[in-house]
């Protein structure tokens, strides 16, 4: 496990939408109604920054992801909120999730561990604070399918999981789109290459997420939801020592051809 802060770098970040325009790491900092694009803000960035920011493209078929830190002694992943543009910020949660395949092959959610709630913070959710960043280390027990934040709270879950948010509206989006009530993609993905490592944390995997609905939407509160954006910021959570399985990663190419072959396509299998 890599040290958990270096010295003040902040980082912003992505998932993924299947079947829609890969979105570059760069854009994720541009934030709708903002003059400048935030990345500006963060040490460390330079124009060769920016430049690598624009070429880290988001995957486009990621449904979860694998945790690479599997020797044996104490097995575990870092995860660090480090923005939100979302005035749900108060009342989101984000976390993990096992899931299995049934019978039928559709995708079964099991267990889930929360990672960080309302009271957590990434930086712009308002303070504007650079000590405000949430850092949590999620450990892994692989031997017994076991992982936790707090050791008295343990949930099973393996080295292959998805992530999830549970939003104010109610709803709780999955990275499988499969699982989500609109048929949308909640998440961006990126494998972000070495030349990030100083900039982004040394973060394997950034993910970027829209926390509302495709359209407007009745609450559970009997009250109105606008539609989501899908500007992919709304929570922006980097992660070390866990990686997105290549299966995640098949081009659009490879989806026609299947197409055409008649094998459909179906995008439930656990790697």
């Amino acid at each position: 496990m890599k040290k958990l802060l270096k010295p003040v770098t902040l980082l912003a970040a992505c998932s993924a939408v299947a079947m829609a325009a890969p979105m570059s790491l760069y854009d994720v900092g541009n934030d709708d109604g903002a003059e400048n694009n935030y990345w500006e803000e963060f040490s460390g960035y330079d124009a060769t920054i920016e430049s690598e920011l624009k070429s880290t493209m988001s995957l486009e078929t990621p449904e979860h992801l694998t945790l690479t830190d599997t020797d044996g002694s104490e097995d575990d992943a870092a995860a660090f909120m480090f923005l939100e543009f979302s005035g749900w910020s108060a009342e989101n949660i984000f976390g993990i999730y096992e899931f299995e395949q049934d019978a039928s092959g559709d995708v079964v959610v099991k267990d889930m561990l929360e990672i960080f709630d309302g009271d957590d913070r990434g930086y712009f959710s308002g303070s504007y604070d650079f000590g405000m960043n949430s850092t949590q280390v999620v450990s892994f027990d692989l031997a017994n399918n076991e992982c936790w934040v707090d050791e008295t709270n343990k949930k099973q879950i393996d080295e292959t999981f998805g992530v999830y948010i549970t939003a104010k509206n109610g709803q709780t989006y999955y990275s499988h789109d499969i699982l989500n009530g609109d048929d949308m993609e909640h998440f961006k993905m990126f494998n972000i290459p070495t030349s990030l490592d100083d900039f982004l944390q040394d973060c394997d995997v950034v993910l970027g997420i829209e926390d509302a609905d495709k359209e407007q939407s009745v609450n559970a509160l009997g009250g109105w939801d606008e539609p989501g954006d899908f500007d992919y910021n709304d929570m922006v959570i980097g992660m070390r020592d866990v990686t997105v399985p290549e299966p995640g990663t098949v081009s659009l190419v490879g989806f026609g051809i299947l197409s055409l072959l008649g094998m459909g396509w179906t995008r439930k299998r656990k790697s």
